[in-house]
């Protein structure tokens, strides 16, 4: 599914969906490594909020949009209320 920034520029693909967790002390990403190992205040802001991780192409590190950043997802794609300079890269 396509994702596009809040200029309705595209930014890439879903790759990976997680939703929020409030038991951030045993949750953890059994999908995403990059996720797993990132820095503890990091990973406890995404696994909280949810996220989706964005495909940017094969050389550009994929990037991470959490919930509070999608406006809308729809048939067009996901619609996030962001430009792409706010995306995280991990």
């Amino acid at each position: 599914m396509p994702v596009f920034d809040l200029n309705n520029r595209r930014v890439g693909t879903v790759k990976h969906v997680q939703f929020a967790d409030d038991m951030i002390e045993d949750a953890f990403v059994a999908d995403d490594l990059t996720v797993q190992n990132a820095d503890e205040t990091v990973r406890r802001r995404l696994l909280k909020a949810g996220f989706i991780k964005i495909n940017t192409g094969l050389l550009r590190r994929d990037q991470y949009a959490t919930s509070d950043m999608i406006e809308y997802v729809g048939g067009d794609g996901v619609q996030l209320n962001v430009l792409r300079e706010r995306l995280m890269k991990l």
